[in-house]
């Protein structure tokens, strides 16, 4: 308050208005009936400016601090989505590495056994079985150079 009540006065104690009783607080907690606490028009008008000055920093205040923390949710959900893609790319990399590595070692089993195997013969010459030697018995050497076939061998 700018000037104290009589008794707050003598008493060296902090004066203060109570608003429902129009009394200073220490004057109605100590219940005496004399105080002379006196605000003038222009002090309650002052009191309204400076309570209604600090309602709108406080609203401003509380307007801000609920949009960094719409922000600062906003955030936290990319952030959250950025680990997720980065978690499924790396699955997806190591998903790959591992069928990489499974091709690998089938086309690694797969030569091993082809080298098991031997290779086909030769396609540019004729291939005989055994069982063919013998049937070719009778035919002349005319007919392995390409001479007359017909012709068997002996017979001349």
């Amino acid at each position: 308050m700018p000037r104290k009540c009589n008794n707050c006065k003598i008493n060296n104690r902090v004066c203060r208005v109570h608003v429902s009783s129009g009394r200073c607080g220490e004057c109605n907690r100590h219940n005496l009936r004399s105080c002379d606490v006196r605000i003038t028009e222009s002090e309650w008008g002052r009191l309204k400016v400076e309570r209604d000055r600090l309602l709108r920093e406080l609203s401003d205040i509380q307007e801000v601090r609920r949009k960094a923390f719409a922000k600062e949710q906003r955030l936290y959900k990319q952030l959250d989505l950025l680990d997720r893609r980065g978690n499924e790319a790396v699955a997806v990399a190591n998903r790959e590495l591992e069928e990489s590595e499974d091709a690998e070692a089938l086309e690694a089993a797969a030569e091993e056994f082809l080298s098991d195997i031997p290779p086909p013969p030769d396609e540019s010459g004729l291939v005989l079985t055994p069982g063919t030697w013998s049937a070719m018995g009778g035919l002349s050497d005319d007919f392995w150079s390409g001479g007359n076939p017909a012709e068997p061998v002996g017979n001349s």
